[in-house]
């Protein structure tokens, strides 16, 4: 399951790199005033995604564009919606998540504890200096 999420956002993510661009042709070649289409094409520059997200959801004629944009952006708002919902319920959940991921991959039990870190740093250094 958090295989197929990630692959779902890197998907996403990619697009999401490339529809600024394709959000500024459509707003050059739209019908727009020139002074509403200057104003977005500043903002392309300036916000990247986050002012073409709006733009395609709200002011582009473009059926594919507005389509598109809503979709890959889905994954998106889920993701950062939940990790809301996380942060609000308890604060400190993220930190005491990666603590105990970093700590079980790399079998330090607490990285607060100075030996436990050399212990780390040596075993580091033994397998990159044979």
């Amino acid at each position: 399951m958090t295989l197929f999420f990630l692959v779902i956002l890197s998907i996403s993510g990619i697009f999401l790199l490339v529809q600024p661009v394709w959000a500024f042709f459509d707003c050059r070649s739209s019908d727009l005033s020139s002074g509403k289409k200057t104003t977005w094409i500043i903002a392309f520059f300036i916000a990247w995604t986050l002012a073409s997200i709006p733009y395609a959801a709200f002011v582009s004629r473009s059926k594919n564009l507005k389509l598109t944009s809503i979709i890959f952006s889905i994954p998106y708002l889920v993701f950062f919606g939940f990790l809301g919902v996380t942060i609000y319920k308890d604060p400190g959940s993220i930190e005491k998540y990666l603590t105990q991921y970093i700590s079980n991959e790399l079998g330090v039990v607490n990285l607060d504890n100075r030996e436990d870190l050399q212990k780390l740093i040596e075993n580091s250094q033994q397998q990159f200096n044979p």
